[in-house]
């Protein structure tokens, strides 16, 4: 038999967290938890065990949800070719904030993240290469800037675009492949 002392806090507990999953402002992230159902054997005064004659009533499983914090996720990004871009403007475009997933902030066809949500999801628009650098993603956004033409006439342009790389990267070679495709957020 149950000791109802025990059966009565295991049921409290089940309870008091439904109580405070159903209270619980909905406007970050959730989660689904299942509540098994239980006997509530409160009203049963005559025993000091839960010996299901008297009182007892079942409580049937159900789901509850409960406020969870909002898991980051890879942002898409495609104004990448623009003086001045910044992961924070980047996420803020999204409703997010700029965030990382164990150091990492960025996306690149060279570094392709496999982890965190939305990475399946992110379009390698400049193509990919190499091994994925262990598929985790970049942790430096580098803009640069390019000009062509010359100064004497006049003709001269700038343009801007931004890149994935790691903070170890020695050679930067600034292929397509290495240009910015996704910022983590949250």
């Amino acid at each position: 038999m149950y000791n109802r002392t025990t059966l009565l806090i295991t049921f409290g507990i089940i309870i008091g967290s439904a109580a405070t999953a159903t209270a619980a402002s909905v406007s970050g992230c959730q989660k689904e938890v299942f509540i098994p159902a239980a006997l509530d054997c409160a009203g049963n005064t005559d025993s000091k065990f839960a010996d299901f004659s008297t009182k007892c009533t079942h409580v049937p499983a159900r789901v509850e949800y409960i406020d969870i914090e909002c898991p980051g996720r890879w942002v898409q990004v495609t104004n990448i070719a623009v003086q001045g871009f910044s992961h924070a403007n980047a996420c803020k475009a999204s409703g997010l904030k700029a965030s990382n997933l164990n150091g990492r902030v960025c996306a690149s066809g060279e570094r392709r993240p496999q982890q965190g949500g939305d990475w399946s999801k992110i379009k390698y628009s400049y193509g990919t290469k190499g091994n994925g650098n262990g598929f985790v993603g970049g942790n430096k956004i580098e803009p640069r800037s390019f000009s062509s033409g010359s100064l004497r006439d006049g003709n001269r342009t700038t343009y801007y675009n931004t890149y994935c790389y790691d903070t170890y990267t020695s050679k930067k070679n600034n292929t397509r492949e290495d240009q910015l495709v996704a910022v983590y957020c949250e």
